[in-house]
């Protein structure tokens, strides 16, 4: 087996164990001891990871809504990490490949990184 079928096996794993993890507990309520953000317990500012674990429980749940209230970044990013993951698949590896190489290039990570930031900087803003 080559290393990168292994990572996407154990990658799906981790996938189906955390959404399990998060369909069952309610982070909201407790019940399972999710890790709290250093960044926030420090300055009471939200990083740009604050609330990505109530999202990811309300988006399993299918309330989009409310998990956008908690973290719009994490939802919005779904879909791209998702076809991400999907051009990663022999279904679609040779596949669209020009939506590919605009998507997922190397400046990509360059503006990801730049809306990370502005986001981080308004979300403590508004």
């Amino acid at each position: 087996m080559k290393a990168s079928k292994a990572i996407l096996i154990l990658a799906g794993a981790l996938v189906i164990a955390a959404g399990f993890i998060f369909y069952q507990y309610n982070p909201e309520k407790g019940g399972f001891p999710y890790p709290q953000c250093t960044f926030h317990k420090i300055t009471g500012m939200q990083c740009p990871g604050c609330g990505m674990q109530r999202a990811f429980h309300h988006i399993i749940h299918w309330d989009v809504g409310t998990a956008m209230a908690y973290n719009p970044l994490v939802v919005l990013a779904i879909p791209y990490f998702l076809l991400f993951l999907g051009f990663q698949t022999p279904v679609m590896k040779n596949k669209l490949t020009t939506v590919k190489k605009t998507l997922y290039q190397p400046r990509a990570a360059w503006v990801w990184m730049g809306i990370l930031v502005v986001f981080w900087i308004l979300r403590n803003l508004i």
